[in-house]
């Protein structure tokens, strides 16, 4: 997302969604716990 991003508040929000859940995904839990016991 950026400031020049423009469109009906129905398409920002759906894509501004779509950018959080995939945030969610990647530091999910089972993201931290994987990473953690590699290093152990």
């Amino acid at each position: 997302m950026t400031p020049n991003n423009v469109g009906t508040w129905a398409e920002v929000r759906d894509r501004l969604n779509q950018m959080l859940k995939g945030l969610a995904a990647y530091f999910s839990y089972g993201t931290r716990r994987q990473v953690s016991e590699r290093r152990l």
